[in-house]
C-alpha cells in the first residue's frame, strides 16, 4: 500500500501506538508456515509512504524507485523475521542481505 505521511501515521498510531510518521510498516499475516511447501503465501502486508520515500531518495541522491525498492526489501526482510533493531550485529546482517537482494536493481532505474 503506498500512502503518504499523513496516512502512514495513521497506521503507526493505530498498530505500534506511535504518533509520527515512519517511510515503511510491514504487518505479518501471522502465517507459521509460511515458507512451508511449494505453494505461494503471502508474508503480510507493506505500507511504504511515498512523502518520506521521496524525502529519503533526495537526501540518498537516489531515485525514487530506487528508495521504494529499498524499503519493499527492508520491509519483506522483517516479514521474514530480520529484526535489525535487535542487536548491531542483526543491524549489520539486515544491511547485508539488503545490499545482496538490492544489488541487482541498483540500476535499474538509475
Amino acid at each position: 500500500l503506498f500512502t503518504d505521511d499523513e496516512g502512514i501515521r495513521a497506521y503507526n498510531q493505530q498498530y505500534r501506538g506511535i504518533d509520527a510518521a515512519t517511510d515503511v510498516l510491514s504487518f505479518e499475516m501471522g502465517n507459521d508456515e509460511a515458507f512451508a511447501g511449494d505453494d505461494a503465501n503471502e508474508l503480510g502486508d507493506i505500507v511504504v509512504s511515498l512523502e518520506s520515500a521521496l524525502r529519503q531518495a533526495q537526501a540518498h541522491s537516489w531515485t525514487l524507485q530506487q528508495e521504494v525498492a529499498h524499503l519493499v526489501v527492508h520491509a519483506t526482510l522483517h516479514l521474514c523475521g530480520h529484526d535489525h533493531e535487535e542487536s548491531p550485529e542483526a543491524e549489520g546482517a539486515m544491511r547485508a542481505r539488503e545490499e545482496r537482494y538490492l544489488g541487482p536493481l541498483a540500476n535499474v532505474h538509475s
